[in-house]
């Protein structure tokens, strides 16, 4: 559902201002299926529950409905080529009429160019050309492709696999003035996985976030190919949003996001008790400190992510990490000014995180440099 809040003055000379408000459902196809043609929700859920469930949630879905899972679009919304879009993961974007928040239909890229894949709920802008970057990741092979859309929103001019050697859920892409950059690490999906459940039900799951898994950032020519990709090892962690990524240099890239060292996503493992591992990982007191003597067994409020920073030297594949502010501060939901994405910022904003009082909450501004 969409919700919006519209400011406009009232007509008194201007005097005063009104506010209105207003939601609305996003009118995905699955939707629509359920709301005039069922007329009840008919879609299995897939994202939590046991192994065997799972599996026979997806082929169900697949077997009645020719899809594995709802199309949804609440996660985000975002502007390209004067157009509002609301997008997640799993689905392509849907144009909404932002005065109305009537859903247009969903943006056609033409299947030949982009198959219905998947859509990530972060696309970026580049600097200079207008052009849309964006990527999609799926469960079977190509595991992640990374197109770019032209200015005007009608054509894609270039796509190409990743060549990732696991299903990565990579939430975000950022770009720079001549690069695209990826994020790879261990929150991976995997149907096999999934099917050896058994006797291996509790730790065999479609989605799993390895903690002590590799990590890396790929630097990517604008319109390179997996070949032209400059992969940086860094410490393992889960980075699902970033604030910015920009070119100190002619061969230095800077990646500013909110890095925690576990993932919210799957949850706990099947006959855990959920409470208790929720509260241990948000726990703000318990907060394992980000350094090189990092304890990545300490589950002590690794949920929590920091406003962090990757130096990726192009010329030297050296790699400089930090915290960008204390490191009992917690954030995430990053945001910019849009004039600046790709290129050097002064000012972030993000959600402050606070484990034990919504009161305690708020926006953040941060001035990095």
């Amino acid at each position: 559902m969409l919700h919006a809040l519209y400011f406009k003055k009232a007509n008194n000379n201007g005097k005063s201002w009104e506010v209105l408000y207003n939601n609305r459902f996003v009118e995905t196809d699955s939707f629509n299926f359920e709301k005039h043609e069922k007329k009840r929700p008919c879609f299995l859920p897939t994202v939590e529950g046991d192994s065997v469930a799972l599996l026979f949630a997806f082929l169900l879905n697949w077997v009645r409905f020719g899809k594995f899972s709802k199309d949804i679009s609440n996660t985000n919304v975002f502007e390209h080529s004067g157009k509002l879009y609301s997008i997640a993961e799993n689905h392509l974007p849907h144009q909404i009429d932002i005065n109305t928040l009537h859903t247009l239909g969903s943006w056609d890229l033409n299947a030949s160019a982009w198959n219905n894949r998947p859509f990530t709920s972060h696309p970026k802008k580049a600097p200079e050309t207008g052009e849309l970057v964006m990527m999609g990741v799926t469960s079977t092979k190509p595991f992640m492709e990374v197109g770019i859309i032209s200015e005007d929103g009608k054509r894609m001019v270039h796509k190409v696999d990743v060549k990732l050697g696991r299903s990565c859920l990579s939430h975000e892409i950022g770009v720079t003035k001549r690069y695209n950059v990826i994020l790879d690490y261990a929150l991976t999906m995997d149907f096999d996985r999934l099917i050896r459940g058994g006797q291996e039900i509790i730790v065999s799951r479609f989605l799993k976030y390895d903690k002590k898994g590799y990590t890396r950032i790929g630097v990517m020519p604008r319109y390179g190919d997996s070949d032209s990709i400059k992969w940086f090892n860094v410490k393992p962690n889960c980075c699902m949003h970033l604030f910015n990524c920009f070119e100190l240099n002619q061969h230095e890239v800077v990646v500013w996001g909110c890095r925690a060292s576990d993932s919210v996503l799957p949850g706990p493992e099947k006959g855990l008790n959920k409470f208790d591992w929720f509260s241990q990982r948000f726990n703000d007191q318990k907060k394992t400190v980000v350094n090189e003597d990092e304890d990545e067994d300490n589950n002590g409020g690794s949920l929590l992510p920091v406003a962090y920073q990757w130096r990726l030297n192009l010329r030297t594949g050296e790699v400089k990490e930090k915290c960008l502010i204390h490191q009992s501060i917690f954030m995430d939901f990053p945001f910019i000014n849009l004039r600046f994405t790709g290129l050097p910022n002064k000012f972030g904003y993000a959600q402050l995180l606070h484990s034990s009082a919504s009161s305690n909450s708020g926006i953040f501004k941060h001035n990095p440099s």
